[in-house]
């Protein structure tokens, strides 16, 4: 588990963001908290945490389970009356959600029993850890050809190239996303502070959409069709993605879209969804759809494995892992921070980039860490997050695990098929190879020639003529019946590797299609709809509405409303015209890969024929050449068992005849297999000056169709074989599928991880979530604010006291040196002195112990006007807080729903209304 800076605005309504119940505090920090975001108020708490030992820290973030049952009790309470107040549909919602106390009461039974609060829940069955629950899912609901496919549960390996260019994207898209969000915002706020201004005319968003200037009924609309923008920015993005891990974020989308819409209102399925649905959904339903798929492109932007820092020292047993952030005290009486997960806090800061970086060397004297940060919400728990992101719903259904297991086993067997046809390219490549060495050493051996190109295209174009010429050209050899059969099975090789890059551009053809009809299905809407902007541009009405000092000033505003219309007419024009522009492309790349498509069927059909008509001719041939093997095996047995035998039992058994009526038989067979051999026309390279010899012992019938087989391929396949040029053409071309096909894999283990994940957060149920969020945190947050607060006190008041401590001590340090030395002084006159001089000594004593004397008696007022404005001063700030005691008591009575300023703020509003009724009546006589 690692921690991850928050981003505003992206917080689950409902957790963590309401105002939650707090014990009585000080009247301070409760000012504070509200007034203070959170950097500020960790920048408050900083100094009192750094004084304060480890003990005492732990001590702080300890909460008595007393006070958690009791603010539970009093949110849960205030929760009911609220739903009751509003009435309606709220209160039957509030009635199905589970209350707080009820979840309170639960994760404690959890950690009182087993140590954790987290539950996954699978099959009707519970487990206390996420390695036991992938562990069930593996063993009973993955098939053993599919395991090798899940990720590995590594924690510290490093990120793949695949992931980190899936991260990259991600977090780009999020930043456009959250930049046109940010200008839509600007482009409404524009529109509603120009709604009082005169002038037509107005602002153009993205894709042509006008920003109303004049007119502020129609903010929501704009900010629908920038939240309709902004989800097909990235679902277009998405699309791009792994088609598993896109239709894992479409199906809740269209499922909304559906529930929200009645069937004859929609054209969205479950499988597919139309952009103009989107517009006819209220804006705030759109709101939570832009809300809920940034919050998923968030996720998938998050790093799921440590990065490799150089300058940080891997240590053993770093990682993290899944663990509660809270635990019980060992008595059972209170809940405080889980020990591991603050180490983690502590040992922990800020980068430059804004992640959490482990601290180097000295530079966390105190041991801060982020604890502070994660206790006021600057940062949060990634693997809480992104459990709050997968159990986040959308619709009325929420997500659920078989759902997510059903997205994780079809991904599965998708990964399993790409393999396979990695495994298919590879076995192919290595079977071209091997027969490009074959083909290479019987050309050698039998000295067969390529066919060169030219001629290959020839024969490939129909000039049977030119193609018979080569045939016939390089048929002057004789090629053995078995070069024959090799030659064949290299051609059914070849075609088979042609066949399987055709099928592999057909299919990303037929992606890349889909991928255009997206695009079309949704730039045809927005086509319609800047087409019916300019038509009521074209016939809006000009107003002339105002009166007008004279006639010059009526036609000067005039003028003005026409070049308003016409610069207003050719904004909306030149989106028109781009919008169709892009789609007449897009149009045009669909026609162009539909009949690339359609011309890539065709070609494979033939290719399909081509082969069947190849192996059929080798299957003849082997028929053939193992029927004669098998004679020749007979006729080799039978030889060996004559030659074996004795005489007599040869004569017994009627041995072969011999003598002229043998010879003579043997002759007239020889004479009819060349009768039959000259009747077929064997004037090929096989049958020139060649009988088939005599221990074949083949039928006529067998001799006939051999024959035909070999004036079959060398009359009308060979001259199509492919050659070596088209062998390295077909190579090259899986080569690069291969490529293709591997990196599609390297996508689909990142998809895995994503949607493993996803099946594991769906799967938990973590009541220490809303915990954490709802009660502790909020009570932790308080009592931080005060103890800051009187620690700062504290400081102050004993700067106060050092201060004075040191005024005391100056003035009596001064007060003795000026004593020491008016003695030195004395001493040193009366050595000398006479008569005279002793009585003016003793008058100057005397002068010096009135001066004494005047010195204590200012000493002693000095002190009591001080002890007298130190009373004054107590006295004055007890006076201070009584008036800002009195001060706060006066703001609750007048912002109570019955206080001065509600009622103030309620006659404001009745004299509005008043003045806008007015008005209209007034615009209504007019």
């Amino acid at each position: 588990m690692a921690v991850k800076k928050s981003k505003t605005g992206k917080g689950k309504p409902g957790k963590g963001t309401g105002k939650k119940p707090s014990p009585p505090v000080k009247e301070e920090a409760k000012d504070a908290a509200v007034l203070l975001n959170p950097a500020e108020r960790v920048a408050a708490v900083r100094p009192m945490w750094e004084q304060r030992p480890h003990s005492e820290r732990v001590e702080l973030l300890t909460v008595d389970l007393d006070t958690l049952r009791q603010q539970a009790k009093a949110q849960a309470d205030k929760q009911r009356a609220t739903a009751a107040a509003e009435g309606g549909d709220l209160a039957e919602y509030a009635a199905l959600d589970v209350p707080l106390e009820e979840v309170l009461a639960e994760g404690l039974r959890r950690l009182n029993n087993q140590d954790t609060w987290k539950v996954w829940q699978f099959d009707g069955q519970e487990f206390y850890d996420a390695d036991a629950f992938r562990a069930h899912v593996t063993q009973h609901h993955i098939r053993p050809e599919l395991l090798h496919l899940l990720p590995k549960d590594d924690p510290k390996g490093l990120e793949r190239p695949a992931e980190a260019a899936l991260r990259q994207r991600m977090t780009d898209l999020l930043q456009q996303v959250q930049l046109n969000s940010r200008q839509a915002q600007e482009e409404q706020q524009g529109a509603g502070g120009n709604s009082g201004s005169g002038g037509g005319g107005s602002g153009q968003t993205g894709r042509g959409r006008r920003a109303p200037k004049n007119n502020p009924e129609q903010a929501s609309s704009l900010l629908r069709d920038a939240n309709v923008e902004m989800i097909s920015t990235m679902l277009e993005a998405l699309e791009k993605e792994h088609e598993h891990l896109y239709q894992s974020l479409l199906r809740p989308i269209t499922s909304f879209v559906c529930e929200m819409l009645p069937e004859d209102m929609r054209e969205t399925s479950p499988a597919e969804l139309h952009y103009e649905d989107l517009e006819k959904l209220p804006p705030d339903d759109v709101t939570r759809v832009a809300e809920w798929l940034t919050e998923k492109v968030d996720a998938l932007s998050s790093r799921l494995k440590a990065e490799q820092r150089e300058d940080e020292e891997e240590e053993e047993g770093d990682a993290m892992g899944d663990v509660d952030l809270f635990a019980l005290t060992p008595d059972g009486a209170a809940l405080t921070v889980n020990g591991k997960w603050l180490t983690h806090l502590e040992e922990r800061l800020l980068g430059e980039d804004g992640h959490p970086r482990k601290a180097r060397g000295d530079e966390d004297p105190h041991r801060m860490g982020l604890v502070l940060e994660w206790v006021f919400g600057s940062i949060v728990s990634t693997a809480e997050k992104s459990r709050d992101g997968a159990k986040r719903c959308l619709g009325l259904v929420p997500p659920t695990t078989q759902a997510a297991y059903d997205n994780l086993l079809r991904c599965l067997e998708d990964q399993a098929a790409w393999e396979g046809r990695a495994k298919e390219a590879k076995d192919l490549m290595n079977a071209m190879l091997t027969s490009r060495k074959e083909a290479d050493q019987l050309a050698k051996q039998h000295g067969i020639r390529q066919q060169p190109p030219a001629g290959a295209a020839a024969a490939a174009a129909g000039d049977s003529e030119a193609g018979a010429a080569t045939a016939a050209e390089e048929g002057s050899g004789v090629i053995p019946d078995s070069v024959i059969m090799k030659m064949l099975a290299r051609e059914a090789l070849l075609t088979s590797a042609k066949l399987y890059a055709l099928s592999f551009d057909h299919q990303m053809a037929q992606k890349s299609l889909a991928s255009v009809k997206l695009q079309i299905r949704h730039g045809e809407p927005e086509l319609e709809r800047l087409k019916r902007e300019l038509e009521e541009l074209k016939h809006a009405p000009r107003g002339l509405e105002g009166t007008f000092r004279s006639a010059a000033e009526m036609e000067r505003h005039r003028h003005q409303l026409a070049d308003a219309a016409i610069e207003e007419q050719l904004e909306v024009q030149t989106a028109f015209r781009e919008q169709g522009a892009k789609l007449q492309s897009l149009y045009d790349k669909k026609q162009r890969t539909e009949f690339e498509i359609a011309k890539r069927d065709t070609e494979i059909k033939q290719l399909n024929g081509w082969k069947a008509t190849v192996e059929n001719l080798s299957e003849r041939f082997d028929d053939l050449a193992k029927q004669q093997q098998l004679l020749l095996d007979i006729e080799a047995g039978q030889a060996a068992l004559a030659g074996s035998s004795s005489s007599s039992r040869l004569a017994a058994a009627g041995a072969t005849p011999q003598g002229p009526a043998a010879e003579a038989a043997a002759a007239a067979a020889d004479a009819a297999a060349a009768a039959i051999a000259a009747e077929e026309g064997t004037a090929g390279p096989l049958a020139a000056g060649s009988v088939v010899p005599r221990s074949s012992v083949l039928t006529p019938q067998h001799h006939v169709q051999l024959n035909k087989l070999r004036q079959h391929f060398h009359k009308d396949v060979r001259k199509q074989l492919y050659s070596d040029v088209d062998d390295r053409a077909f190579f090259d071309r899986i080569k690069t599928a291969l490529k293709a096909i591997e990196g599609r894999l390297e996508e689909g283990r990142v998809a895995l991880q994503h949607l493993e994940l996803m099946l594991t957060n769906v799967a938990c149920d973590d009541p220490g979530a809303a915990i954490g969020s709802q009660l502790v945190l909020p009570l932790l947050q308080e009592r931080l604010d005060a103890a800051a607060l009187a620690f700062k006190a504290e400081r102050a008041k004993m700067a106060e006291e050092e201060i004075i401590a040191m005024e005391a001590a100056a003035a009596e340090a001064k007060a003795a040196e000026e004593q020491r030395r008016k003695q030195a002084l004395l001493k040193k006159k009366g050595r000398t002195k006479s008569d005279k001089e002793r009585a003016a000594a003793g008058k100057a004593a005397q002068e010096a112990a009135e001066v004494e004397r005047r010195q204590r008696e200012a000493a002693a007022r000095a002190l009591a006007e001080e002890e007298e404005r130190k009373r004054r001063q107590e006295a004055l700030i007890a006076l201070r807080q009584q008036e800002e005691e009195l001060m706060a008591q006066r703001r609750q009575q007048l912002m109570a729903e019955d206080g001065y300023w509600a009622q103030r703020m309620a006659e404001e509003q009745q004299r509005a209304a008043l003045a806008m009724a007015i008005g209209a009546a007034r615009w209504c006589s007019y």
